[in-house]
């Protein structure tokens, strides 16, 4: 039987780093590596593990070694936005690319839209449907990103969700994706 483990993603920002440049991602990936094991890492349980970073600029992930824990959102192949169309995907949102492209772009245009889709979801029985774009809604907040929540609402238990860790809202361009799991266990 596997070890009990619980995905986060932490959206970041390279601005929000020490403010040395990162000639490359194995570079940057360990700054990040070092940082989030010093501001996470819980005195006795869980353990922490550190999955991987997905980077923007450098349009690629690395992936540290890991034990029980499996990445849900970063692949070795993708980076920060294949991971966030996994999660819109994951959401059952409709015109995933689409969504994702106005929250860079026209980041107060996402809103109104998904609250159409509630409400044609509702009027059509589909509560399942509904309840997702509620999610996605939910999670817009600070980040303007469906299915990321803000920072206050990361826990190292409950469900394996996105988390904006970023200081503001920097537009893209220089955002990371780091995946962390928290192993309960057996």
């Amino acid at each position: 039987m596997g070890n009990i483990t619980i995905n986060k993603g932490l959206l970041l920002d390279e601005r929000d780093l020490d403010g040395r440049p990162h000639a490359g991602l194995e570079s940057l990936a360990e700054r990040i590596h070092d940082h989030l094991a010093l501001e996470l890492e819980p005195e006795d349980w869980p353990l922490l593990e550190i999955l991987g970073v997905a980077s923007e600029r450098f349009g690629a992930t690395h992936c540290f070694p890991f034990d029980n824990a499996r990445p849900r959102w970063i692949s070795a192949t993708g980076d920060v936005r294949s991971a966030l169309l996994a999660e819109c995907r994951r959401l059952g949102l409709p015109d995933s690319e689409a969504l994702l492209e106005m929250a860079d772009t026209a980041p107060g245009a996402i809103a109104p839209r998904l609250r159409a889709g509630v409400c044609a979801h509702v009027m059509a029985g589909e509560d399942g449907a509904a309840q997702n774009l509620l999610c996605a809604l939910a999670g817009l907040g600070k980040s303007g990103l469906p299915g990321v929540l803000d920072r206050a609402s990361f826990s190292n238990a409950g469900d394996e969700t996105l988390h904006d860790f970023r200081s503001a809202d920097h537009g893209p361009g220089t955002r990371l994706l780091a995946e962390i799991a928290f192993n309960w266990g057996q």
